[in-house]
């Protein structure tokens, strides 16, 4: 016996809808008085709210259950939404117009049930956050992403950021923060990132983009202990000289990272990180980590050896790069072919790296022996050596069709190419397409 659409419970119905974007919502209220009330009592929505449609959110929106809400262009001080506990996403975006601190303020303080809050390009003109004062949004949310701007007009930006991320938020699990800096050293506010992240206990991802770290020592700036109990699963950043010891506290004890990206940053000195801090989260979480993307100081690390890949039992993507500079030389890597015994790697890149012909030779003849899952593969090198010795190899074989060399770059030291297999999966072909 069939079952009629009718006869489904009421419960069961108001997750199908659910899935439905909002104008669907609004046209299956018209089906009966039964959806009508689904859709008004237990559905959510999505809602986008500016200047322009203020009396039209106001009028749609006002009494409903919204469950994620988008705010750019909007200057008003009040909220036209009436049911705030019903609010899990907010996304703030600044653009052509300063988004109302005290509006962002109503939020924090009403949506009690909010986990995910994006600050996007937000200028901090007012202080959102008081000092002793609850915002209960914060108490409960889970994932946290900031990014303000700085200028030598707005010294005080940072601090009430620093404000902001110091609340309470005992149930935080995703930071991430960034600081786009224009102003001069001295107008700068200094933002413990460390001190920071020591204070949220279920934090597990940590992404620093952009930031100019504290210049003061990181000895008595910030408690190592404190950074040792944190246990990552994913971390990026940019490393800077006066942070490493922090971030080798971090990874050292670190033991199911999932996913390492780690640069140098771009206003200091230094163009990479030492390859030893690393050494730690291959050795405790070889077993969970999927993605790497390093970028290799040559002026700290004489040579790198891909063996130190060689027991990641589910890497998916590697990226190592060195940041060449002029008259500086290409960083040595020794034992190419070891990336080719990673079982689960399927993308990887090099940048700047040096390979010896005898490497080179050896890592494409276990590629044609189908030796590897990889599927794409992508060389920067600052000389035609790379290029001329892989496409050498693979007319001589005659493996054009198999191993297709991609030129539709403007650097032509660039060698790109897709290993084809036998047999094209559909998210391959679209992959070679985007190429």
């Amino acid at each position: 016996m069939a079952l009629h659409i009718e006869d489904i419970p009421s419960e069961v119905l108001s997750i199908i809808l659910d899935f439905l974007d909002t104008t669907q919502k609004f046209v299956v209220r018209g089906v009966n008085q039964r959806w009508r009330d689904s859709v008004d009592k237990n559905v959510s929505f999505c809602v986008s709210l500016c200047d322009k449609n203020y009396d039209y959110v106001r009028h749609k929106f006002g009494t409903r259950r919204v469950a994620s809400m988008t705010i750019e262009n909007y200057s008003r001080s009040e909220i036209p939404i009436q049911n705030l506990q019903f609010l899990h996403r907010l996304h703030i975006r600044e653009s052509t117009k300063r988004v109302c601190d005290l509006a962002v303020r109503h939020l924090l303080l009403n949506a009690v049930k909010l986990k995910s809050l994006t600050l996007d390009d937000i200028k901090f003109g007012t202080e959102i956050a008081i000092h002793n004062q609850p915002l209960p949004a914060l108490l409960s949310i889970e994932k946290l992403s900031v990014k303000w701007e700085q200028t030598p007009l707005s010294i005080q930006v940072s601090s009430r950021a620093d404000n902001l991320l110091n609340h309470e938020m005992p149930k935080l699990k995703v930071l991430h923060v960034c600081q786009t800096l224009f102003a001069t050293k001295l107008s700068r506010y200094e933002i413990d990132i460390f001190r920071l992240a020591t204070c949220k206990p279920l934090l597990r991802q940590l992404k620093v983009e952009q930031f100019r770290p504290p210049t003061n020592d990181v000895g008595p700036a910030h408690n190592l202990t404190k950074l040792k109990k944190l246990n990552l699963t994913v971390a990026e950043a940019d490393i800077s000289q006066t942070d490493v010891c922090a971030w080798e506290a971090i990874l050292s004890t670190s033991s199911k990272m999932e996913k390492l990206s780690l640069s140098y940053h771009p206003l200091e000195g230094n163009h990479g990180f030492p390859l030893s801090i690393i050494l730690p989260v291959l050795q405790k979480s070889f077993e969970s980590l999927v993605t790497i993307r390093l970028r290799i100081d040559p002026n700290i690390n004489p040579h790198i050896d891909m063996k130190m890949f060689c027991d990641l039992k589910c890497i998916h993507t590697l990226c190592l790069e060195q940041r060449v500079l002029n008259a500086q030389p290409c960083i040595p890597a020794l034992n190419l072919h070891t990336v080719l015994t990673l079982q689960t790697l399927q993308n990887f890149e090099s940048n700047g790296l040096k390979y010896s012909g005898e490497d080179l030779l050896q890592f494409l003849d276990e590629l044609v022996a189908h030796k590897t899952h990889v599927t794409y593969l992508c060389f920067t090198q600052h000389s035609q050596a790379l290029r001329d010795t892989f496409e050498k190899r693979v007319c001589e074989e005659d493996l054009k069709n198999q191993f297709p060399i991609y030129n539709q770059f403007s650097d032509m030291d660039r060698l790109s190419f897709l290993i084809t297999p036998r047999i094209q999966s559909r998210n391959q072909k679209s992959f070679c397409k985007q190429l």
